[in-house]
């Protein structure tokens, strides 16, 4: 082969390999342009036509002064049976404690048409109503509402927190991504903690339309909650419970139709 066809042919590689790197990165954007909630939270939406990818974002200041919400919360716990009880709307219970920001979080299995239980740990107020599950990781909250990511649920690791809801697997732990063998796109919903845990990182990403946005991989999402600056990140349910909800209303494009098995929320 002459020089003038190795390097034509050597161009068109380079050419190649980047355009499919820019294609492997169309779910970040350039910088995070953070709109003003109120005061304590912020959002961002992202969404991009390239692969059509939509999610949004939002941060929320732990020392702003909020309340932690939850269903099921702890007053509740002694008229719910822990392994039988009726999901709640996320956009229902949001709304009922007049939340700012509100969002979907354990996984759960269903009992039967109507009742569901909890996979994993849903501490709240130092009151247990699920058991840890050591398949999975968790969202912690102190007493004074530092946050921390739990990469495994087990009663020596939740011992310490008032409030600690399981979600399914930790995607960024202590900076580092984390490795996945399949890369699969769907709805997500995750949390992403600052290293001082005072900052909180909702991602929701939509999925349930796939025309207008495939959803994410946790691969991808390890990689947005990184380029946020999380220290941690974990994944909560996804597919078609993720939900996201900013002052009582869903911030998705679509209609969510499935009750939640729990939520979180931040009031003042």
């Amino acid at each position: 082969m002459n020089f003038k066809a190795t390097r034509h042919a050597v161009i068109i590689i380079i050419v190649l390999l980047l355009s499919t790197a820019q294609a492997a990165e169309h779910f970040l954007p350039r910088s995070f342009a953070w709109k003003k909630v109120c005061n304590g939270v912020e959002r961002f939406d992202f969404s991009s036509q390239s692969v059509p990818v939509t999610y949004h974002v939002v941060k929320i200041d732990l020392t702003a002064g909020f309340q932690l919400k939850s269903f099921p919360d702890s007053k509740d716990f002694s008229t719910l049976n822990a392994s039988s009880y009726t999901p709640v709307k996320t956009k229902e219970f949001a709304k009922k404690n007049k939340c700012i920001v509100a969002f979907n979080g354990s996984p759960f299995i269903k009992k039967d048409k109507k009742h569901v239980y909890l996979a994993g740990i849903h501490k709240k107020d130092g009151i247990v109503f699920s058991k840890p599950n050591n398949k999975y990781a968790a969202l912690a909250f102190t007493k004074d509402l530092k946050a921390v990511v739990l990469p495994v649920q087990t009663e020596e690791n939740c011992l310490p927190y008032e409030h600690v809801f399981g979600g399914f697997y930790p995607v960024l732990i202590e900076g580092e991504e984390q490795t996945f063998k399949a890369e699969t796109f769907d709805s997500r919903c995750g949390a992403g903690v600052s290293k001082d845990g005072k900052t909180l990182y909702i991602l929701v990403a939509e999925g349930e339309q796939s025309n207008i946005s495939t959803g994410l991989s946790y691969q991808q999402c390890a990689r947005i909650f990184k380029a946020m600056g999380c220290y941690s990140a974990l994944e909560f349910d996804g597919g078609g419970s993720t939900q996201l909800c900013l002052n009582g209303k869903s911030v998705l494009t679509y209609v969510q139709i499935r009750p939640q098995a729990n939520s979180i929320g931040f009031s003042y």
